[in-house]
């Protein structure tokens, strides 16, 4: 009887596990083609990106990340002057916070420890905001668009590229100062897409020091909403036998 309750638990926690990596911490990729993305394309080449990405095939279909070192800070900055800003949201509770990045050359860091509680710029924002998150763009009336096709009623509206270990992009301001270099090491741009004509070009984001999910993390999750889901039976079932004594 143990047994058979191992298994059991064994494989609802293998079809959540299936469940949470595929649903939505992972976007159906690539969309578009060279000649859409060509604008996009103008802008990785300005930022001295080297190897050069290709706007197509190069498309990662990650939308969830988690931080690659949580005693530091990610650290991102804004490659376009774009009419919105840069967001981060919550994967486990949807909870949103404005990383206030939007015109060029703007940069913010932020923090999730291993608590799960969010800094940003070295500030404390929120407790309880757990180790997933994802990132979402708003522009000038509040208009969102989100990493997650899934949380876009299914639209593509958001692009993400890796960048390869020992690349690097070099990001330099109006006045030539070079604000940052990044060596490729769990780094990514994000290029989102608000106004409808599949350019992805709005905001243009690199971000360094985060992270595609690992099993363990989604497995984790998966056995928390396990937890869940098997003390409401408990206590259904508890109700149900109150009611026929």
């Amino acid at each position: 009887m143990v047994t058979r309750k191992i298994a059991i638990v064994g494989g609802i926690l293998a079809g959540l596990v299936s469940a949470a990596a595929s649903a939505d911490m992972y976007n159906v990729r690539p969309v578009g083609d060279a000649m859409t993305l060509s604008t996009l394309n103008g802008l990785l080449i300005s930022t001295n990106l080297s190897p050069a990405i290709d706007v197509v095939s190069d498309q990662s279909g990650a939308a969830i990340w988690q931080r690659a070192e949580t005693d530091s800070a990610a650290y991102l900055v804004s490659l376009v002057s774009g009419v919105g800003k840069l967001g981060i949201y919550s994967y486990s509770n949807g909870s949103e916070y404005s990383l206030n990045v939007g015109s060029a050359a703007d940069t913010a860091t932020f923090k999730v420890n291993t608590a799960g509680t969010l800094s940003i710029n070295n500030a404390t924002i929120a407790a309880g905001f757990g180790s997933l998150f994802g990132f979402y763009f708003e522009d000038a009336l509040g208009s969102k668009v989100y990493t997650e096709d899934s949380k876009n009623a299914g639209n593509s509206n958001a692009l993400t590229y890796q960048l390869a270990s020992g690349s690097t992009i070099d990001i330099v301001d109006g006045a030539g100062t070079d604000m940052a270099s990044f060596s490729g090491n769990n780094d990514w741009i994000l290029a989102f897409e608000n106004t409808g004509d599949a350019k992805f070009n709005d905001g243009l984001f690199a971000i360094e020091d985060i992270k595609v999910p690992e099993p363990a993390s989604i497995a984790l999750m998966a056995l928390g909403l396990l937890g869940v889901t098997m003390v409401a039976r408990r206590r259904s079932n508890k109700g149900v036998a109150l009611q026929f004594a």
